[in-house]
């Protein structure tokens, strides 16, 4: 009895043992989550460009994935196409000679708003032959796809290419809300670019305004730069003006 006793005890010992290695591990990847969405937050706080804000996406989700290849697809508003404007990991520009500027067309995927996980790309019936052919092409065997919505909107995706299968260091939510927060950058990266245009541009003529003018006369001013100034006068342009 008492050897049975012992036997439980060191049972119970054990398995506490374990749960407090568990609990110490999901205490650690609390932590690291906690500390990368701050990281996240800090770095897209202040970019106003979409390609600055693609590349500080990839750059930020390399320091987590052990992706091979993270490709940033960005949705143009006025001509809807999808456009490669950043890439990264440690294999990112080996494949541009082969698969050409575009890398691999994915916009022909099932895009929802949430992250898209193929464990098994040759397997797979999300991805036709020559999508498959082109990633085993750069020796990827997996492939995740975050969506970046905000307000319902797609304004772009990102895919991560693995050699094996992934082991990221945050979960599918984190993932979630950095897409969210990249997407939220990038609607206001788009603002900022129409509220530039709007106080730049000649709303009549869609050249840069007397504003523009100044600034750039100021600029080759103080730069000691040697300027020409050309001034046209119209003969009854007033009369054609006033009836546009």
């Amino acid at each position: 009895k008492l050897a049975e006793h012992d036997r439980i005890l060191e049972k119970l010992r054990l398995e506490l043992l374990g749960r407090g290695k568990q609990a110490e591990r999901d205490l650690l990847r609390s932590y690291r989550s906690i500390r990368w969405k701050n990281q996240v937050s800090v770095q897209m706080h202040n970019l106003h460009e979409a390609e600055t804000i693609a590349h500080a996406a990839v750059t930020l989700l390399a320091d987590v994935s052990n992706a091979h290849l993270i490709n940033f697809y960005y949705l143009n508003q006025q001509t809807r196409l999808m456009r490669l404007i950043a890439e990264g990991g440690p294999n990112h520009g080996k494949f541009e000679r082969i698969l050409g500027y575009q890398q691999i067309d994915l916009v022909r995927l099932p895009l929802v708003d949430k992250c898209i996980s193929i464990a098994d790309i040759a397997s797979t019936n999300m991805l036709d032959a020559a999508q498959k052919s082109a990633l085993a092409m750069r020796g990827s065997c997996a492939l995740q796809i975050l969506p970046a919505y905000d307000r319902q909107q797609l304004l772009g995706f990102i895919t991560l290419e693995f050699t094996q299968q992934p082991t990221p260091a945050i979960g599918e939510d984190d993932l979630l809300a950095f897409g969210s927060t990249v997407a939220t950058s990038l609607s206001n990266a788009y603002l900022v670019k129409q509220l530039r245009h709007q106080a730049e541009t000649d709303a009549l003529t869609q050249l840069p305004n007397r504003t523009v003018m100044l600034r750039e006369l100021n600029a080759c001013v103080s730069a000691g730069q040697l300027v020409a100034l050309l001034l046209l006068d119209l003969d009854h342009f007033k009369d054609i003006n006033d009836t546009l």
